[in-house]
């Protein structure tokens, strides 16, 4: 009886495609989740910072920082300004917050935060119209605060009898993309107008 043929070896080729682990899972879109995609192996994980590292626009694994020693400074005295306003501190609080809004040696972002919560900050310690002209600028301006803003100016336009003035940002917050932003705009618009005044 015939020997049975032999099974054809597996090429260098075959096996790397077969046992190749997946080159990672793509990097998630911010703010909205992701689907998540397969966990890559333990090979693939390990070199995923380095290629984000090398993917950051004028930044190195090597060299980059992670935060510099002004937004650390920064960010330790908002921790303080916020835990003040949460305290009932309203008046320091908003003190703290415009000094941060007017770093100059922080990055836009973290001042439009700063300038967001100092507006919150006058608004809860009765400042009507100090809160007003900050939450405009933020209104006014690409940030994550814009809409929380506008909600604020609009509502304290509205409690001082202004409802004209109030209506184009009470619109701007009702398209908020979040639903708790456009609820209170859309009560607030829905106000009469005899119920409105101060």
């Amino acid at each position: 009886m015939p020997d049975a043929p032999a099974a054809p070896a597996e090429t260098p080729e075959a096996s790397a495609t077969a046992d190749t682990p997946p080159s990672g899972a793509p990097p998630v879109a911010q703010p909205v989740p992701a689907t998540p995609a397969a966990t890559p192996s333990r090979s693939a994980s390990a070199a995923l910072p380095a290629a984000a590292a090398s993917a950051t626009p004028g930044a190195s694994s090597s060299t980059a920082p992670a935060i510099t020693a002004a937004a650390a400074a920064f960010d330790s005295r908002f921790q303080l300004a916020r835990a003040a306003l949460h305290s009932g501190n309203a008046a320091a609080a908003a003190t703290g917050f415009d000094a941060l809004a007017a770093s100059a040696d922080v990055d836009a972002g973290r001042r439009a935060d700063a300038l967001y919560w100092a507006a919150s900050a006058h608004a809860q310690a009765g400042h009507a119209r100090e809160a007003e002209d900050r939450a405009r600028s933020v209104a006014s301006m690409p940030s994550w605060h814009a809409d929380d803003a506008a909600l604020l100016l609009g509502e304290s336009l509205l409690r001082r009898g202004d409802p004209t003035a109030a209506r184009p940002w009470l619109e701007q917050a009702a398209r908020s993309p979040r639903e708790a932003i456009r609820t209170r705009a859309a009560r607030a618009l829905a106000t009469p107008v005899s119920d409105a005044g101060p």
